[in-house]
């Protein structure tokens, strides 16, 4: 048996058998292993005959996920294949260290009514697609503003032509301060509002709690990217939603676990900066507490160590040291 790798088709677990009969033919082995084809006319020959076959057996099966040339080139060959079935990620954003937010989705929501950005977008500000993916992520409207992603490989399709974003809007308020965090620069600000406009004539706008934009040149210096958010993010975002937009994990640096607990630590000082000194303190302090203690209301911790805990349903409990 002889094998040789040919995918005429983007079904990456389609293999074939070719059966000879026997009878000559032109196909020749190279010399002296005999372990591979020459590549001559009738082996191009084979391999067109093998290509009829992949989408026959598509064609036979009745679904396919194909990108829209290889459709078409069924076409070409006499094969009448239905389309594609609908291929996309919700959002603008991909990751998995860490993820991005994640967009909500209602259920039975179709595609139709999803928005793919613009190819004047995509190839414009590199922001514009974590801004719009947090606008729906994080924005209330009145109807369901859902982004998605779709390979330009399947442009042609019916179900890819969908309406567009086209301006992407990002409204900044009073700079609260700043700081270096991880690989960007970190801004708190007292308001952040995105607005999109898409194809069909709708405009989608929201307070946020994240934006992104890029620092002008001229300010840049090995930061590239500022990321404004909100005094509410504190209490509303996880450190990973932050963190995927500084940069992220650093495959080639410590742990997961320990690279996380390193930013966590950085942007515990970052809110002791904009809020207060006194915020770091609290923030170490509560920390130590909860998950520890449950349904406590007051806690009360004296110089003698002794401490004092009053609990949620009026109870109290009194610890010394030894």
């Amino acid at each position: 048996m002889i094998t040789f790798r040919y995918s005429p088709v983007t079904e990456p677990e389609l293999a074939f058998l070719v059966d000879m009969t026997g009878e000559p033919t032109e196909i020749r082995m190279m010399l002296p292993a005999r372990t591979r084809l020459i590549e001559n006319e009738a082996f191009e020959n084979l391999k067109a005959a093998v290509e009829v076959q992949a989408y026959r057996s598509i064609q036979k099966r009745g679904s396919h996920k194909l990108p829209f040339k290889e459709y078409r080139r069924a076409e070409e060959l006499g094969i009448n294949l239905p389309e594609a079935e609908p291929v996309f990620e919700v959002g603008l954003l991909a990751g998995d260290t860490p993820e991005p937010i994640e967009i909500p989705m209602p259920n039975d929501f179709p595609l139709k009514k999803c928005y793919r950005l613009s190819k004047d977008r995509q190839d414009g500000c590199e922001t514009d697609e974590a801004n719009v993916h947090l606008l729906a992520a994080m924005g209330k409207f009145k109807e369901p503003f859902v982004p998605v992603s779709i390979s330009p490989s399947y442009d042609g399709y019916s179900w890819a032509d969908l309406p567009t974003i086209d301006k992407i809007e990002v409204a900044v308020g009073k700079e609260l301060g700043s700081e270096c965090v991880w690989n960007e620069r970190l801004v708190a600000v007292d308001s952040l509002q995105i607005t999109v406009h898409t194809s069909d004539n709708k405009v989608f706008e929201s307070d946020v709690l994240m934006a992104v934009l890029e620092q002008p040149t001229k300010k840049r210096s090995w930061y590239c990217m500022n990321v404004y958010i909100t005094l509410e993010a504190r209490g509303q975002l996880s450190s990973t939603d932050i963190w995927y937009h500084l940069g992220g994990w650093n495959d080639d640096g410590d742990t997961w676990d320990t690279q996380l607990y390193y930013l966590e630590q950085e942007l515990d000082q970052f809110w002791a900066t904009i809020i207060g000194p006194a915020e770091y303190l609290r923030s170490k302090i509560r920390s130590c507490l909860y998950g520890v203690i449950k349904d406590w209301k007051k806690i009360i911790f004296e110089e003698d160590e002794t401490l004092t805990i009053l609990y949620k349903d009026g109870t109290e409990k009194v610890h010394k040291s030894s």
